[in-house]
C-alpha cells in the first residue's frame, strides 16, 4: 500500500502545475498518493509487525493521519484555484468555490486531528494495546494449529516449497517491471510485495523451525517405491513415501537394522493389509 501511495504521490508531482486544471489534478492526486502511503506506513508499522504492542493503535492512527493529510490537500485545492484564476474573468466564480472547498478541507483536516488526539489518548491507547495482544495471541494460536496439522501430515513441507516458488517468481516479475521501467517502481515495488507475502504464507503450514530430541543419532525416511502395478497398495505406498520423503527425526538411542527404516516397515504392513483383501 505504501508502494501504491508513493507510485499515485509521483505521478501527481511529473503533472505541469502552470495553468489551473493541471495544477489541481496535480495536487490532488500527489495528496491522495500521500494519504495512502500514510495509511500503508499504519499497517505496516502496527498491525504488519509483531513486536509492537499497540499495533492496532498504530494502525488506527495511520488511518486518522491520512484523513488529516486530505483534509490538507482539500484546502491546498481550494487555495489553489482561487489564486490561479485571480484577475481571469470567472475569478468571482472560482474565488468563491476556492473558499468553500479550504473550509471542507480544514473542516476534515480538524476531524483527522482530534480522532489521531482521541486514538493517542492513555484510555484509547490501553484498549488498542489489550486489542493488539489478544489478536497476536489469536493468529499465533491459529498459526499453530495450521503448523501441526502441516507437520503431521507431511503437506508441510512440499506447500511450503510450492508456495516460496510461485512467491520468488512473482516477486521477480516485480522486480523486472521496476527495471525496466523507472516510472513503474512503484507498481514493480508492489509486485514484490505480493510475492514476498505468499512466500511468507509457507509458515503457516510449516514452522520456520523445528526443535529435534536431545539425542544424537539421525535416521532418514527412504522414498524409493518400485511400482510394479496399479494396485491400491502401490497408490498407498507411494502416497505415503511422497509425504515422508526427506524427513529426518533425531534418535536418543542405537537402533538395530530393523528398525532404521519404519517407513518401510510401514509400507510392509499396508502392503500386507490391503494385499489380503484383494
Amino acid at each position: 500500500m505504501t508502494s501504491v501511495g508513493s507510485t499515485v504521490d509521483g505521478l501527481g508531482s511529473q503533472l505541469q502545475t502552470n495553468n489551473p486544471v493541471t495544477s489541481t489534478v496535480s495536487t490532488t492526486v500527489s495528496g491522495v498518493g500521500s494519504a495512502v502511503s500514510t495509511v500503508g506506513t499504519g499497517v505496516t508499522t502496527g498491525v504488519g509487525d509483531p513486536n509492537n504492542p499497540n499495533g492496532v493503535g498504530t494502525t488506527v492512527k495511520g488511518v486518522t493521519t491520512s484523513v488529516t493529510s486530505l483534509g490538507n490537500t482539500v484546502s491546498t485545492v481550494g487555495t489553489g484555484l482561487a489564486s490561479s484564476t485571480s484577475g481571469t474573468p470567472v475569478s468571482g466564480v472560482t474565488g468563491l468555490t476556492g473558499s468553500v472547498v479550504n473550509s471542507s478541507g480544514q473542516l476534515v483536516s480538524n476531524t483527522g486531528t482530534g480522532l489521531t488526539n482521541t486514538v493517542s489518548s492513555p484510555v484509547v491507547t490501553q484498549v488498542t494495546t489489550d486489542t493488539t495482544t489478544l489478536a497476536n495471541k489469536t493468529l499465533g494460536g491459529v498459526q499453530g494449529v495450521t503448523q501441526t496439522v502441516g507437520t503431521t501430515t507431511g503437506l508441510g513441507t512440499p506447500v511450503n516449497g510450492l508456495l516460496t516458488q510461485v512467491g520468488g517468481t512473482v516477486s521477480g516479475v516485480g522486480t523486472n517491471i521496476s527495471s525496466s521501467n523507472s516510472g513503474l517502481s512503484g507498481v514493480g515495488q508492489v509486485v514484490q510485495n505480493v510475492g514476498q507475502t505468499v512466500t511468507d504464507s509457507g509458515t503457516l503450514v510449516k514452522p520456520t523451525s523445528t526443535t529435534g530430541g536431545s539425542g544424537t543419532g539421525s535416521l532418514t525416511a527412504d522414498a524409493n517405491v518400485t511400482a510394479t502395478n496399479n494396485s491400491l497398495s502401490t497408490t498407498v505406498n507411494t502416497t505415503l513415501n511422497t509425504l515422508t520423503a526427506g524427513v529426518t527425526a533425531n534418535a536418543g538411542t542405537t537402533q538395530n537394522t530393523s528398525t532404521t527404516n519404519p517407513i518401510n516397515g510401514l509400507n510392509t504392513l499396508t502392503t500386507s493389509l490391503l494385499t489380503s483383501k484383494q
